[in-house]
């Protein structure tokens, strides 16, 4: 005996499958390639490496293309065939190819609610950056009535006038805070004494450099003698930087027998600030601190006598600081544009260029000479690695 199941008279007077029902079990199968398309537009879309015109506006029709192809090949608009029932199978399955590249869509994009969106560079837009308002010479917040001031800040007016930028918004940071606020999306770039590292370089982006220094150290003099009896030299460094680890090497290294029996005790803080507040504080206290690690140039910039002197430089190592601008992971074409700029102004063809402008009127005040402090050429490679 013969089941006719699912089938319907058609309109001629024959057998034939329900229309309606076919065209919905063929919507089982074209909503997830649609979908899929629509999803892969927008992810395209949201690449910070800049927009791929050509790929975004050719995958939506290249997926339109196929589907009509295929609607063709199963002659949609006349006889067809019966075909057994679709199957829960089928249909779970499709609905899992719908949500899925969904699913993707959705994470890749940014909470609108926990920071900024990937953005690209472009003129007549504010752009949010971080930097430590509480470094003189490099980046001071001031009164709050002209602005911040310093080094840094004349790096971020140089690149604002470069792009078209309509303003900055000043976003203080402290150094230890620096990737993760690039990482959660507070600011779009950081600026702020930031070496480039290799350990930085696999959580952010950095274009560079735009600044070259050493670690040294800051002491009080009474303090240190007053210690040095004691046998504890305590030393503040600032958290989540170089100068911290160079400060933890101090102590490992240096402690017992090799240095007059001497034990370096470290303290980090959250910012070098807190390091010159404990090192001018008249105490004697199992917590106190004799001696700061940091960079020279920052150091000397507080204006303190109590500097080391300035290190002649004698080629790269492992204590040469190169300073970077640090931008979101996954950016290398914005890093590849400011890269660009920072060559721009490094550039000595007409006389000492900005950055000697920039210098002269920001460090030099503190006491700090050009030296070998700019650097020679900036380094593309940084970009994308």
């Amino acid at each position: 005996m013969t089941h006719l199941s699912h089938v319907t008279p058609s309109p001629a007077g024959g057998t034939g499958p329900d229309r309606a029902g076919q065209f919905r079990r063929d919507l089982l199968w074209l909503f997830p390639l649609f979908s899929l398309a629509l999803s892969g537009t927008f992810l395209l879309e949201w690449q910070q490496d800049g927009e791929r015109h050509a790929t975004i506006l050719a995958l939506p029709l290249a997926v339109a293309a196929i589907a009509a192809s295929v609607l063709v090949a199963r002659n949609l608009t006349g006889p067809v065939k019966a075909r057994p029932p679709v199957r829960r199978r089928t249909v779970a399955l499709s609905a899992v190819c719908a949500l899925a590249p969904m699913g993707i869509m959705a994470a890749r994009m940014p909470d609108p609610h926990s920071g900024l969106a990937p953005w690209k560079i472009g003129a007549d837009q504010t752009v949010a950056i971080g930097y430590n308002g509480q470094l003189p010479g490099w980046s001071d917040a001031g009164d709050g009535k002209g602005g911040p001031s310093g080094f840094d800040i004349e790096l971020a007016e140089f690149l604002k006038r470069q792009f078209g930028w309509r303003e900055i918004k000043w976003v203080p940071i402290l150094q230890p805070h620096r990737a993760s606020a690039l990482k959660e999306g507070k600011v779009q770039m950081v600026i702020s004494n930031f070496s480039i590292t290799d350990q930085r370089l696999e959580e952010i982006d950095m274009a560079g450099p735009y600044y070259m220094d050493v670690t040294s150290s800051q002491f009080n003099a009474a303090k240190l003698l007053r210690q040095a009896g004691e046998k504890t030299i305590g030393v503040c460094s600032t958290s989540g930087t170089t100068s911290a680890e160079a400060a933890d090497l101090l102590t490992r290294d240096w402690s017992g027998e090799q240095v007059l029996g001497l034990q370096f005790r470290t303290r980090q803080e959250m910012s070098l600030l807190a390091c010159e507040k404990a090192l001018e504080t008249n105490s004697s206290g199992p917590d106190d601190i004799s001696m700061v690690i940091s960079d020279w140039s920052m150091l000397k910039a507080f204006g303190s006598a109590d500097v080391a002197p300035e290190p002649a430089f004698s080629g790269m190592s492992e204590n040469t600081q190169l300073y970077g601008v640090g931008l979101p992971d996954g950016s290398p074409e914005v890093c590849r544009m400011i890269t660009e700029k920072l060559r721009d102004f490094l550039d000595q063809s007409s006389g000492s260029g900005p950055w000697g402008e920039a210098f002269s009127r920001t460090l030099q005040p503190a006491g700090l000479q050009e030296s070998w402090h700019r650097p020679t050429a900036v380094d593309p490679s940084y970009c994308g690695r």
